[in-house]
């Protein structure tokens, strides 16, 4: 099980690149070792536990989301070569764990709070699908964004022709 990883902290145009590359390399990094130190091992499981901010990104949060992008994109990686992998994808867990700990609304991925005493039973039944990632999200916060997507979403009209955009033969 792999589920190292630093919280971000600010917004790309106004930090240095070594602060990226700071809060990628304990995910990234550590997932290249793993995976390079354990190729000859018969492992039944091959675990990475992420965020769902890999998936839909947060304020300040850049490189964090693209640190568990990294983690989805090497699980599918790893299948594909035949090896064992799943990506678990969990949203914040309330009072414990790394939103807690920075107690900020920008830690959030969107996917509500799981709820500590869930935590160990989404890890069985997520273990027991074959799927290459696993989501948890709170279903309350899942219904309430659906419900806003709904409310929110405008009619889509499809653009005016523009015949500079035709390629010619």
């Amino acid at each position: 099980v792999h589920a190292a990883g630093i919280a971000d902290g600010g917004y790309l145009f106004n930090r240095p690149r070594d602060a990226f590359e700071a809060v990628l390399a304990p995910k990234v990094a550590g997932v290249r070792h793993l995976d390079a130190a354990g190729r000859d091992d018969p492992i039944e499981a091959f675990v990475l536990i992420a965020s769902l901010s890999g998936l839909t990104g947060g304020r300040g949060q850049a490189a964090y989301a693209a640190a568990n992008a990294y983690l989805d994109a090497f699980a599918a990686w790893r299948r594909h070569c035949g090896r064992p992998a799943q990506a678990i994808d969990l949203c914040a867990i309330a009072d414990v764990g790394m939103a807690a700990r920075n107690r900020s609304a920008n830690t959030d991925s969107g996917g509500g709070l799981l709820a500590p005493a869930d935590v160990p039973t989404f890890w069985r039944m997520a273990l027991a699908v074959p799927a290459v990632r696993v989501m948890a999200i709170d279903r309350a916060a899942l219904a309430e964004a659906k419900a806003e997507a709904t409310r929110v979403r405008a009619p889509m009209t499809p653009p005016a022709h523009d015949p500079s955009l035709e390629v010619s033969p």
